[in-house]
């Protein structure tokens, strides 16, 4: 809480960033400062925020929200707290879990032990040995040959 800062628990509903924040200057440019003009954009930002994920809630909804989200550090105010953008976001969007990890990947194939050539009109297979184990025609397959 800044020196400056207004502070009372009926007075003052949360605390927010307001010291030392780089924004837009009057004449261009960007500089340093500090105040409630500084404090108010980062509610009214989370505010907006929240409505974009969420249109259809009231204004008493966003309120309550980013209210009943802040970090209760025992602060001055209403809520006790300080804005905490994520809490508030995660009562209309749920955390998402870490993803799974990758999977091992499948160890390389074993040698093929069988081999396939074309013989005039039909197709053989045959093992390691050259021995043919069955031929495969238009017709389909024939098990005579196979071993």
């Amino acid at each position: 809480m800044a020196w400056f800062s207004s502070y009372g628990n009926t007075a003052v509903d949360l605390f927010a960033p307001g010291v030392s924040i780089y924004s837009t200057a009057r004449g261009g440019g960007y500089t340093y400062m500090s105040g409630t003009s500084m404090a108010t954009p980062h509610v009214a930002g989370a505010a907006a925020l929240l409505w974009s994920l969420a249109p259809g809630l009231s204004a008493a909804d966003v309120k309550f929200r980013v209210l009943s989200s802040t970090d209760h550090v025992g602060l001055p105010c209403t809520s006790g707290g300080r804005l905490n953008v994520q809490k508030m976001l995660e009562t209309v969007v749920p955390p998402q879990p870490e993803p799974e990890p990758e999977p091992e990947p499948l160890p390389p194939l074993p040698p093929i032990s069988q081999q396939v050539r074309l013989v005039d009109d039909r197709v053989e297979v045959m093992d390691v040995d050259d021995q043919v184990w069955g031929t495969v025609c238009a017709s389909g397959f024939d098990a005579n040959d196979a071993k």
